[in-house]
């Protein structure tokens, strides 16, 4: 995990050479990060999660999500544009198959209650794969601005889709790739983030929450009454209300966390499960109060 933060690092040197050599519309906002907790305590390294089972991903790379189906089918995203998936009844061996070729860069996914699949695409926007595989994008506006970077998703009990565009300026198919684009929404730390509400009977869009540094993880509780909301460029997880009489209120439910959060996932008695893709960078939270023009 420490390499990648020298990945990292070394990639916001390159980054930082590309925007000084070739005009690209970045504007590095002041902002004070907070000092990163130390890895003590709950945030202590640990091998709980050591004893993992490994499932093939038949040559392919960048499984960013996961989700189940209705009778237990398991299925993932790739960098490839393929939805690949694991049946239930299987072998030991956890061999996986190639189920459909949705193209672009899929991230998010989640099962509708009719077994559709509903993709969170980085270059195509929300899109929705029947039971027979049949794909279609189902929105790429919302306000009249297009999605240019479909992040994560979730299909509450009543129906409604709710994803985030991780970044309204920084379009994942317009730069090398989706890291490279999130990097850059990371570094200029703006505001291009949001969340929002598709109504599949009605096919309307909506925001329903704004000015976020790269909205990344999206899910909510088992009965929809709230949403929770990653946000990867300043450390913390959001809580929108969708139901009762704080509806359409948010509150900040975690902040500060030592790694940059990326998904999160509903678990068991009352379990939310955060990804974070790395430990802070020292480097990077030293330089958020000096940006450049």
């Amino acid at each position: 995990m420490w390499s990648f933060i020298k990945i990292l690092v070394v990639a916001v040197m390159a980054l930082v050479v590309y925007l000084l050599t070739w005009p690209v519309s970045v504007e590095p906002q002041s902002w004070n990060a907070p000092a990163a907790p130390p890895l003590t305590g709950q945030y202590a390294v640990n091998s709980a999660l050591a004893n993992f089972e490994e499932f093939d991903i038949d040559g392919l790379h960048g499984p960013e999500a996961i989700t189940s189906n209705a009778v237990g089918d398991i299925y993932a995203t790739s960098h490839e544009g393929w939805i690949i998936r694991w049946p239930a009844a299987q072998d030991a061996t956890h061999k996986a198959e190639r189920w459909v070729n949705v193209g672009g860069r899929p991230l998010g996914i989640a099962f509708d209650a009719a077994q559709n699949l509903w993709v969170a695409n980085a270059y195509s926007g929300l899109q929705k794969v029947t039971p027979a595989g049949v794909v279609s994008v189902e929105a790429n506006t919302a306000d009249g601005v297009a999605i240019r970077y479909a992040d994560d998703l979730v299909v509450t009990p009543n129906g409604k889709v709710y994803f985030s565009d991780a970044s309204t300026k920084f379009a994942a198919e317009d730069s090398p790739g989706t890291l490279e684009a999130s990097l850059l929404s990371i570094m200029e730390h703006g505001d291009h983030g949001r969340i929002i509400k598709f109504d599949p009977a009605t096919r309307e869009t909506k925001v329903v929450m704004h000015k976020l540094t790269f909205a990344n993880g999206v899910t909510s509780d088992e009965l929809g009454r709230f949403l929770l909301v990653a946000e990867t460029g300043s450390y913390r997880i959001w809580k929108h209300w969708l139901l009762g009489s704080r509806a359409g209120q948010t509150e900040l439910i975690v902040d500060n966390l030592p790694g940059f959060p990326d998904n999160i996932h509903r678990g068991q008695d009352g379990r939310y499960w955060v990804g974070l893709t790395s430990p802070r960078a020292a480097i990077l939270d030293k330089l958020a109060k000096k940006p450049f023009q």
